[in-house]
């Protein structure tokens, strides 16, 4: 037992060091960036970090979204990281926004080096598009040494009117919430900051399950103890109005 003791400390050194480094790629500003379009064409950067003691590539694509479709379309939405710029077009589909589904396409980043980081971007052009706050979520998947956990970075983009709007109510198209579907959590933003706010959570028959209260331009809703099913989020401002209305899918 003496013998075989010190081969299994350094074995078990071995795994918890191979475990603990398995980090492939972090996003260089966070999971969840915010932006808001300035008048031109913009650039969102949230690039990729290597964490790897080696050379890797990331296998990345567009996993969810709300754009609405002048938001998407050919020469408005791109996405580049440290190989290309690909548009949103016929060949290369990033986002179908007429089905609200991914495209499924998966692309792959050069390589990145041990230590480097490796360029990620939201290209959009919104000069004639519509007004609001939408969002897209990508996933990353480092491979070199190992194959790596998958994970998700979230772009939150802002289009406010040219000018302040005259009354503080705010509408469905100023209110973007996500994932949806939804399984632990619903994030929700607002087209600009509120007061006193709630948020009802009906389901399908009408019967109130959770409410909500937040001040600011964001919530997050822990939803993990609901049943699964159809369910709408109303809006309520501090005058009791119901002031947008929002329906999810909650999974188990």
């Amino acid at each position: 037992m003496r013998k075989f003791l010190p081969f299994l400390i350094a074995l078990l050194g071995l795994f918890s060091s191979n475990t603990s480094s398995a980090q492939g790629v972090n996003p260089e500003r966070g999971d969840t960036v915010y932006a808001t379009w300035s008048g031109t064409p913009m650039a969102v950067y949230n690039n990729m970090v290597s964490a790897d003691t080696g050379t890797l590539r990331v296998k990345w694509k567009v996993t969810a979204s709300d754009f609405p479709r002048d938001w998407s379309d050919t020469s408005i939405l791109g996405i580049c990281d440290n190989n290309i710029c690909r548009q949103n077009d016929r060949d290369t589909l990033l986002w179908n926004s007429l089905t609200s589904r991914p495209s499924n396409t998966l692309f792959t980043s050069n390589v990145i080096n041990a230590g480097d980081t490796g360029t990620f971007d939201l290209v959009l052009d919104l000069t004639h598009a519509s007004n609001g706050t939408h969002y897209m979520t990508c996933s990353w998947q480092a491979v070199g040494s190992s194959i790596y956990p998958v994970k998700y970075v979230t772009f939150v983009i802002n289009k406010f009117p040219t000018e302040t709007p005259a009354v503080e109510k705010v509408t469905n198209h100023e209110i973007s919430m996500y994932p949806n579907p939804a399984k632990k959590e619903i994030n929700v933003i607002y087209g600009y900051a509120q007061e006193s706010n709630t948020i009802c959570i009906y389901n399908i028959i009408g019967k109130i399950v959770s409410v909500y209260k937040f001040d600011g331009a964001s919530a997050n809703l822990n939803i993990e103890n609901i049943p699964s099913g159809i369910y709408f989020l109303k809006f309520i401002d501090s005058k009791g109005d119901v002031v947008a209305v929002k329906k999810f899918t909650k999974e188990d």
